[in-house]
């Protein structure tokens, strides 16, 4: 396991007056998501959900007009010690990663976004058996594509990517991990390229595993990854506005799915959102 020293690339009901969603039902586990938090928010729902026996599985930070946005999922799962950070600078990030990997502890989640011109990120380590892993954050699309093609020629396959812009560049975290199996991965993709890209996958058999939506406030980017692990019935949604989502949302979860995989990004300064639910 490495993480790269010099941050060069690799390559988360019911609304209330906050505007995050809820929900622990239908489900072979209780789980609870909100978005649409503050960092202040995510710290208060974080305090709640695992005083209430609940353990992070999925985070992600956003950027919508200069303000730094999270969604988060939770839920009551068995497992093995875990540590959750946020609002971690490079550096910081770094020394966490070197701290937790250490002890045994595994990179599950990543996401970078930003705050005050500079990048800033969340994470989610596990301590669990593991194959091989590697993770990479802070990489240009360049860099992360020159990863990819190394680490992919060594038999590893991208588990986690997240986008983010910092300015005008779009820069890539990722975790790479061992065996590989048959999947797709794309970065870069306008929405209209993703849909392309969804509808010709899904025609293959292959199934979107995640999705991460970002953006400078102009015409958002989606970076995805697809596989062919036999899974139940799912589906997903980008694009969304936060009073769409809510309503996909709603609507699913009273159908029996899950919020597996949650996105927020930047669209001419309001918040949108990439979904993926399924029903186990």
């Amino acid at each position: 396991m490495q993480l790269n020293r010099r941050g060069l690339v690799f390559g988360a009901a019911s609304m209330t007056a906050l505007g995050v969603s809820e929900a622990a039902k239908a489900a072979p586990y209780a789980w609870i998501a909100h978005h649409g938090m503050t960092s202040a928010q995510y710290q208060q729902q974080f305090n709640q959900a695992t005083a209430q026996g609940y353990r992070p599985v999925h985070v992600d930070g956003y950027n919508v007009a200069g303000t730094p946005l999270f969604a988060a999922i939770w839920a009551k799962t068995v497992g093995g010690a875990w540590v959750a950070r946020h609002d971690m600078t490079a550096a910081q990030y770094q020394q966490q990663f070197n701290q937790w990997s250490g002890q045994g502890y595994r990179l599950s989640r990543v996401s970078g976004y930003q705050a005050g011109g500079q990048a800033l990120y969340a994470a989610i380590w596990e301590k669990r058996p593991t194959g091989a892993w590697v993770a990479r954050h802070g990489m240009t699309s360049a860099q992360y594509q020159q990863t990819f093609n190394n680490l992919t020629g060594q038999g590893y396959q991208p588990a986690h990517v997240d986008g983010y812009f910092i300015g005008s560049v779009d820069y890539y975290a990722a975790i790479f991990e061992k065996p590989a199996t048959a999947g797709v991965a794309r970065h870069g993709l306008t929405a209209g390229q993703y849909q392309q890209q969804f509808d010709a996958n899904a025609q293959q058999g292959y199934r979107l595993k995640q999705v991460s939506g970002y953006g400078n406030g102009n015409a958002p980017r989606f970076a995805a990854l697809w596989d062919r692990q036999a899974s139940g019935p799912w589906l997903a949604r980008h694009n969304l506005t936060s009073a769409e989502f809510q309503q996909v949302f709603n609507d699913q979860t009273g159908q029996g799915y899950r919020l597996s995989d949650i996105s927020g990004y930047d669209y001419q300064g309001a918040d949108r959102y990439a979904a993926i639910f399924v029903k186990d």
